[in-house]
């Protein structure tokens, strides 16, 4: 999400993105990882990304409220949300529970508060923990 916001942002000031070594979409996707790194820090609602090209500065902020709005709007939430219901449902979860939440820092304070309503609607109650690494874990 946060590399197409990027990539919009680019297209929008520069016109279209340019394909050499330094300007590759690789690069763009490293800028758009450390924003995303940025953004899942505590006490941190913005990320700085330097899109400067050639002797033209050009340098955007984003909020955590952009792009939970833009994570929104694409039904992305919605998504994962009626999944993991679908799932607990299926599972046959009991009304009181502990999930782990994985993944997706920059994501996780909108799909967290989310789910919580979600689950409060249905009279759920769920413990969430956020401690695993998604680089060190095995989910199905």
């Amino acid at each position: 999400m946060i590399y197409q916001v990027l990539l919009d942002l680019w297209v929008e000031h520069y016109g279209s993105y340019p394909k050499s070594r330094q300007y590759s979409p690789y690069a763009l996707y490293n800028l758009a990882e450390k924003a995303k790194h940025d953004l899942s820090l505590e006490g941190l609602d913005e990320a700085r990304v330097d899109l400067s090209y050639g002797d033209e500065e050009f340098c955007v902020t984003l909020t955590k409220n952009d792009i939970e709005a833009k994570l929104r709007a694409e039904g992305i939430v919605d998504e994962i949300v009626q999944g993991f219901l679908d799932c607990i449902q299926k599972a046959g979860c009991p009304p009181t529970m502990r999930c782990e939440l994985i993944g997706g820092n920059s994501r996780l304070p909108v799909i967290r508060s989310t789910l919580e309503a979600k689950l409060q609607e249905k009279q759920w109650h769920c413990e969430f923990s956020l401690t695993l690494n998604c680089d060190e874990c095995i989910s199905n």
